[in-house]
């Protein structure tokens, strides 16, 4: 009687659990509006031939065993500039950050090892590093030259990268790209590298200055002849070596033309409240002709003797308050200094100026002022330059400048205000020139 009742209630149960599984499946055909399973099985034959266009739409590279990305942006802008005789509006490429596009190669050998490659070139229509106003020589009229079309390499490298532990790395990269120092006087935690960094020539670099006491004539001394941040040796052909540790990375490169250079860096944020940047490099140039400074060296070979700079940068943001102090300096010096910059015909030959130094410094604010929309940055900055083309010359910057950042389109806004100031002992004076730079870098 017992086995009896025992066989009833689980016939009961697995006609209790059938009944539930069929107003499962009743359910389900309702919420998908009653369609059959053939219709089913087309709609995900369907979605599963979409998702292999798109896989062959992307950028594929053609080694299945390298993971590409494509990236870039475009930077325009209009720009105005007053050289105290004439002023003029430019539609150029912002040289603070310019218009680009890059390829990037990885792949893993195993757990401790990969491998990269990257080219990155940039396109620069009216380089605001270059623009100028020189075709007017009266301030009457004429035909403002600007800026060529340019089309130039920035990095073709390759590299193996080792990992040591979780929190340290160590990589050779060799190629064409940037160099140990390279970047070591930019460190900015700012906000507004876009348009305000201690690269103030990259605002109007080509603009001369005038001298209206020998009748507003061109000097032959432009902007970026005087202000010069003393970056390191920039991109360049070298091999390099790179160690992180943790927030610590040290660098060293050794580039062609006897040019060696050493770098420390560090960046890190404490707690959610202070983010900070920092570096500091050496760099020593055994034949001094190459010095990646304007103007440049008028013969290939031993023209500055040796050459050594120095220089560093240091940013710190306050994050609650949205506050940051940016600073930066370097000093370059020459054993065999060649002439100066003849922007004055009657002394042609004067020696060079052999200690070169720059100082810089920026207070900002960042933060969310218009919602969701995305961070607003405003800065001001202070540059000055000693003995920057001849012996005993001094030139100042003052700017102030506003980035409005658009996240939803990975868009940023921007503009800025720059007044230069040159002077040099023996000379006329010069006029001062004032630049308002104001357009947009969107991402990709």
């Amino acid at each position: 009687m017992n086995k009896e009742k025992q066989r009833l209630a689980l016939g009961k149960f697995l006609q209790t659990s059938v009944s539930a599984m069929a107003l499962v499946v009743a359910a389900t055909q309702v919420q998908a509006g009653n369609t059959p399973h053939y219709a089913i099985d087309d709609r995900i034959d369907q979605i599963e031939l979409e998702l292999q266009r798109l896989r062959e739409e992307r950028a594929q590279t053609g080694n299945r065993q390298v993971d590409l990305k494509v990236y870039g942006q475009v930077n325009r802008g209009v720009l105005a500039a007053d050289d105290g005789i004439d002023s003029e509006v430019i539609h150029v490429d912002n040289d603070h950050s310019s218009t680009r596009v890059g390829w990037t190669g990885t792949a893993s050998i195993n757990e401790y090892w990969t491998a990269g490659a990257k080219i990155e070139v940039q396109f620069e229509s009216n380089s605001t590093g270059d623009v100028n106003l020189a075709g007017d020589t009266n301030g009457i009229g004429g035909t403002e030259r600007v800026g060529t079309n340019t089309f130039t390499e920035r990095k073709l490298e390759f590299w193996l990268d080792y990992m040591i532990n979780e929190n340290a790395r160590a990589r050779v990269t060799v190629g064409q790209g940037d160099t140990a120092s390279n970047g070591t006087s930019e460190m900015d935690v700012s906000g507004t590298n876009v348009i305000a960094y201690a690269g103030v020539a990259n605002t109007a670099g080509g603009l001369e200055f005038r001298q209206p006491g020998v009748g507003n004539t061109f000097s032959g001394v432009n902007i970026k002849d005087v202000f010069n941040q003393l970056d390191g040796f920039s991109r360049d052909d070298r091999i390099r070596f790179d160690v992180t540790m943790g927030p610590v990375m040290v660098s060293y490169s050794n580039v062609a033309n006897g040019r060696n250079d050493i770098a420390l860096r560090y960046q890190n944020t404490f707690n959610d409240i202070v983010k900070v940047a920092a570096a500091i490099a050496y760099g020593h140039d055994a034949d001094g002709s190459r010095n990646n400074e304007f103007p440049a060296d008028p013969s290939a070979t031993e023209q500055n003797g040796e050459t050594d700079t120095i220089n560093g940068s240091l940013s710190v943001r306050h994050i609650p308050t949205g506050l940051s102090l940016t600073a930066a300096a370097g000093n370059r010096e020459r054993s065999n200094p060649v002439p100066g910059f003849d922007f004055n015909g009657t002394l042609a030959g004067v020696q060079g100026p052999e200690d070169r130094m720059f100082y810089y410094g920026k207070v900002a604010w960042q933060g969310d002022l218009f919602g969701e929309v995305g961070d607003t940055a405003f800065a001001v900055d202070f540059f000055q330059t000693e003995n920057a083309v001849v012996p005993g010359d001094e030139g100042n910057v003052f700017g102030v400048a506003m980035v409005q950042e658009i996240d939803a389109a990975a868009l940023d806004l921007y503009v800025g205000y720059r007044h230069h100031e040159y002077e040099a002992p023996g000379f006329a004076p010069f006029n001062d020139i004032d630049v308002v730079l104001a357009g947009g870098r969107v991402k990709f």
